[in-house]
């Protein structure tokens, strides 16, 4: 209770005439008091008695101890100051923040809360200052933060009797950070546990907008090494492209996206494997393709395999090739087709078509080596 008290009341009594003094001297005027005469001490009365006397508030002046009888205190209730809150408890996903504890008291009715904050940018150690108060009145507060700022609250208890009476702020331990992470990236090619037999593997992926609008860096790691940088986004992110050379073996490429303020969002990752290839004959300028002894339908049938092979990878059907393979009539539908279906691959992952010369007469070296060279780098 806001009670203090506020002085003494008592009797005076004896059997002798009594007299109460202006100062605590007996020598000093005096005036009678009689017995059962009701008197009241100061509050301190004890503490500042004097040559035996205790100092009395009404009437004013100073009496002889063994005069007063049946001492009583006399309480009055005084303005208390509001409680502060006793805990701050911070969702930082729901960025809402709810305060227990914290009341008002003797003729300081509670009246709400002040709610303030100070922020620091994300890579800085340095506070602003503090905000003024926002008044509220439940204790469930929703708060937040601008994009690359990290922001602290406090509170305190406010009541009726005004800011001299409202409590002491409680600062809140867990900051909000204003900066929403990155989303995750979202690998649509090659396909995860695919195999190639390229020394090549290009990546389309999809980025999706960055939840602040912030810039955004697209990163990859390879096979659980550092993370590098791939290229840069605005914060409507979209459609990335990764080219990288990889050796024969398994390999796990992860892409991740960094926001301006250097947070890093959520991780994709595809596992697939590089085989070992090599072609079974050598086709050189000057040699023989075809002949009366010498079919060129195993090297047509090998090249189509490996079409297939990485039209699979990126996500897209095989291919039948047009004709009859070995007939010279079908050669150049079939180069063509080839061709075609190569830069498919390309084209699905953000490359440019090849530039494959057009066929032409009888099969060619240059040609057969051009589309080789080809699937060997898409």
């Amino acid at each position: 209770m806001a009670q203090v008290v506020d002085c003494y009341s008592a009797t005076a009594g004896g059997s002798s005439t009594m007299y109460y003094y202006t100062h605590a001297d007996n020598t000093s005027a005096a005036t009678r008091i009689y017995t059962g005469e009701p008197i009241y001490l100061r509050a301190d009365y004890a503490e500042i008695m004097t040559n035996g006397m205790y100092r009395m508030k009404d009437p004013e002046g100073w009496i002889f101890w063994y005069h007063v009888q049946d001492i009583k205190p006399v309480y009055r209730t005084v303005t208390d100051a509001c409680t502060p809150p006793t805990a701050l408890s911070l969702d930082t996903q729901a960025r809402v923040m709810t305060i227990t504890g914290g009341g008002g008291g003797d003729l300081n009715t509670w009246t709400g809360f002040g709610v303030s904050f100070r922020s620091r940018a994300i890579s800085s150690s340095t506070w602003g200052s503090w905000s003024a108060d926002t008044v509220v009145t439940t204790r469930s507060v929703s708060v937040s933060a601008d994009s690359g700022m990290v922001r602290q609250y406090r509170v305190r208890t406010l009541g009726s009797a005004g800011s001299s009476y409202y409590s002491a702020y409680t600062v809140c331990e867990t900051l909000l950070n204003g900066n929403t992470a990155a989303g995750t990236p979202a690998i649509l090619l090659p396909l995860s546990g695919m195999d190639t037999c390229a020394g090549y593997a290009a990546f389309k992926i999809d980025c999706p907008p960055e939840p602040d609008g912030d810039a955004m860096t697209l990163q990859r790691s390879l096979d659980g090494g550092a993370w590098t940088e791939v290229c840069s986004l605005t914060g409507s992110g979209g459609v990335a492209y990764d080219v990288l050379s990889v050796p024969v073996g398994t390999h796990t490429v992860s892409y991740r996206l960094m926001d301006s303020n250097s947070e890093t969002g959520g991780v994709d990752s595809i596992s697939f494997t590089r085989s070992a290839f090599s072609w079974k004959r050598a086709i050189e300028t000057g040699g023989i393709i075809a002949n009366a002894q010498i079919s060129f339908v195993a090297d047509i049938g090998e090249m189509l395999d490996f079409v297939n092979r990485l039209r699979a990878f990126y996500g897209l059907g095989e291919i039948r090739l047009p004709g009859t393979p070995g007939y010279l009539a079908d050669w150049h539908r079939q180069l063509t087709a080839m061709q075609n279906a190569v830069d498919d691959c390309r084209r699905t992952t953000g490359r440019a078509a090849y530039g494959f010369e057009a066929p032409t007469g009888w099969p060619k070296a240059t040609r057969i080596n051009q589309l080789r060279t080809s699937l060997e780098n898409t």
